[in-house]
């Protein structure tokens, strides 16, 4: 730049152009309108019906799923009824067989068969002082027709007498009742016996 464009720039002019206004178009405000609030959102009639139908439907189906699982109950309950019915009866059935085995003519029966005799003399062991009471006398094996009449039946008629062996020694006065060490410390120390 030269010299006189600085000194001119440097100097404020005093005058300001003014740019001449040109005719321009009038401007036009625009007119405002009032904007319609918008519409509050709402459903469908026909959404109200689909979700009113939906949980008839739902609920519909947990009866049906209740009602099934019970009707399947019921029936493991009447099938358990029958077995526990028949069960039943067979523990009946095992509790008749078992009291006809524990029988004392089974009893008798079994032990003939196993070759058993009864004793004649029976002999006692008092477990306080240890004393035997009874001599022990070595039981004989009867004969056929001897077992079948010395041995007495349950059956509610009387036995025919038997040939038993009177006792022998002090079974016959054997202590019927069992006592205590405290009585037979008594009999020890004064000196009497049974």
């Amino acid at each position: 730049m030269s010299a006189t464009a600085r000194v001119a720039a440097a100097r404020p002019s005093t005058a300001r152009r003014r740019p001449t206004p040109a005719k321009a178009a009038p401007r036009r405000r625009p007119t405002l309108t009032e904007v319609p609030a918008a519409p509050a959102a709402v459903a469908g009639a026909g959404v109200f019906a689909l979700v009113v139908v939906g949980m008839l439907v739902a609920g519909m189906g947990v009866l049906l799923v209740l009602n099934t699982s019970l009707a399947q109950g019921a029936f493991e309950l009447g099938a358990l009824n029958k077995t526990g019915a028949q069960l039943a009866v067979q523990e009946q059935q095992l509790v008749q067989q078992l009291a006809l085995t524990e029988s004392p003519d089974a009893l008798q029966r079994r032990a003939n068969q196993l070759g058993m005799v009864p004793v004649a003399a029976p002999v006692f062991l008092r477990l306080a002082d240890g004393v035997v009471l009874g001599t022990p006398v070595p039981a004989q094996a009867a004969t056929r027709a001897d077992r079948a009449q010395s041995l007495p039946s349950t059956g509610g008629a009387a036995a025919a007498p038997t040939k038993a062996a009177a006792p022998v020694g002090d079974a016959a006065v054997a202590d019927p009742a069992p006592q205590t060490d405290a009585a037979v410390a008594d009999v020890t120390k004064t000196g009497g016996a049974r």
